[in-house]
């Protein structure tokens, strides 16, 4: 599950760690309150897969109509149906009372906008421009640093 909060998600920074730790080439990820995870390829591909898909749907609702409270409604509505699908209902209800997925969308709608307020460009950064806002690739990026 992607951890999204306001106020400083940073997703080209986030983008950026993910392939630092990966040019490590580690044989393990040693993840807080889950444990080792001994694919660390598989894991942060999917975990950049699940964050650019949660850009992807902050950025459609916070286009969209309603307040900002009713996106967030929504977004932790699809979040909790989207996890429900991979690890059953009784498991969802725990990481919906400790996740927070209001504060995931509160914080990547803060990040899409201040991206937008920058005014960043796709060209030459292994990002593409998504409506309002900038999302890095799901796939690594060549700048490493």
């Amino acid at each position: 599950v992607p951890a999204t909060p306001p106020p400083d998600i940073d997703l080209e920074t986030w983008r950026r760690s993910i392939d630092l730790i990966m040019a490590w080439e580690p044989d393990v990820l040693f993840l807080t309150h889950f444990g080792p995870h001994s694919d660390p390829d598989a894991h942060f591909q999917d975990l950049w897969r699940r964050t650019a898909a949660w850009a992807r749907r902050a950025e459609e609702l916070a286009a969209g109509p309603g307040s900002i409270e009713d996106q967030a409604r929504e977004f932790m509505r699809q979040a909790a149906l989207e996890l429900t699908a991979v690890v059953g209902a009784a498991e969802t209800e725990a990481y919906v009372n400790a996740g927070r997925f209001d504060f995931s969308f509160l914080g990547l709608r803060r990040y899409l906008s201040r991206a937008e307020g920058r005014g960043q460009r796709a060209e030459g950064r292994g990002q593409r421009a998504e409506g309002r806002g900038m999302i890095p690739e799901p796939g690594r990026t060549d700048d490493r640093t």
